[in-house]
């Protein structure tokens, strides 16, 4: 397992060398660019084995996530994957955040138009290196970016609803859900459209935990900008109707079990 720490001002590097006394097959690479595609093709670069799987630091697995994976993997064949998540808090905001995600996950993987996040995604070595990696120029929307070139190239990416990781939403609490909500449907939904990925990352920071002191308050204002991407989200996905039905059924029967 490699930790690529770029410059963090937390206790990572600390903790992480804890973590190597007890366990060798941990490794820290400390990097001068902090940008979280070159990280994650450094890690890359340095480690072996036929799959490569990028975690994000601020999310869970449960002790079977790997297990579980492999199970997958040998039911269907794939070359990239990602799964469902979970919140990390029980609060209703922390379920709508994880919801919105898996039917982003879904609804990419029905439309041919992967959605993924780095926070938990799986990729064969070969068809990493011979895509090129994650793009070093994209510090946001990277890891959708990659799934997406990966399908382009006719490669096949697939969606696991088990196991689940654990999805942090603590940006969520430190910027407010509809605030931040709003913020980024609108990007979202302009990559189905036009199945682009731009380089927006003043608005998703990636600063680390020194990020998460402050929050800043939620404005119920955002949410006239959500009613207007979900006019759009449904004329597009309009085609897909009876597939969608059954997925958000699926979605809102683990929802309320949850």
């Amino acid at each position: 397992m490699w930790i690529v720490d770029g410059g963090s001002r937390d206790k990572t590097v600390e903790i992480t060398q804890s973590l190597i006394k007890e366990h060798k097959k941990f490794h820290c690479i400390p990097t001068q660019t902090k940008n979280v595609s070159t990280q994650r093709n450094v890690g890359a670069e340095k480690s072996i084995g036929t799959w490569l799987v990028f975690f994000d630091a601020d999310i869970r697995i449960p002790s079977y996530y790997l297990e579980g994976i492999h199970y997958n993997l040998m039911k269907k064949k794939c070359d990239a994957w990602t799964t469902w998540c979970s919140p990390d808090l029980k609060t209703p905001e922390a379920k709508l955040v994880v919801q919105m995600q898996n039917i982003a996950f879904e609804g990419g993987e029905m439309l041919g138009i992967p959605y993924a996040v780095g926070a938990a995604l799986g990729v064969r070595r070969e068809v990493f290196q011979t895509v090129g990696g994650f793009d070093a120029l994209l510090s946001f929307m990277e890891d959708t970016e990659l799934a997406r070139r990966i399908h382009k190239n006719h490669y096949r990416f697939s969606v696991f609803r088990d196991p689940m990781f654990v999805y942090s939403t603590r940006r969520f609490r430190k910027e407010g859900t509809f605030s931040l909500i709003a913020k980024l449907a609108p990007v979202f939904t302009t990559s189905i459209i036009t199945n682009n990925v731009g380089n927006i990352s003043s608005i998703y920071p990636m600063a680390g935990g020194s990020y998460y002191v402050k929050r800043k308050k939620d404005f119920p204002s955002s949410l006239l900008r959500i009613r207007e991407v979900e006019r759009i989200m449904k004329k597009v996905m309009h085609s897909k109707r009876k597939e969608i039905q059954k997925t958000m059924k699926d979605l809102f029967d683990s929802f309320s079990s949850s």
